[in-house]
């Protein structure tokens, strides 16, 4: 069996709150028609309740980060 490939992004702690938003919200529009590839953000842990409120029923997952440098 083949596994789906899967490409994930973080932004560290280099976007607020207001600022992480918009930008999943224009990943999630710019994915929404991929679905041989699983999409994954992983943005800061201040910002995973919005963005997984945000995210909800899309087809871009969210994950956590560690702090390690």
């Amino acid at each position: 069996m083949s596994r789906k490939p899967i490409i994930a992004g973080n932004w560290k702690m280099n976007k607020t709150i207001a600022e992480a938003l918009p930008l999943v919200a224009g990943i999630s529009e710019g994915v929404s028609a991929i679905t041989d590839v699983e999409t994954v953000v992983c943005p800061p842990f201040v910002a995973l309740q919005a963005v997984s409120t945000a995210l909800a029923g899309s087809n871009v997952g969210v994950g956590a980060q560690n702090v390690y440098f």
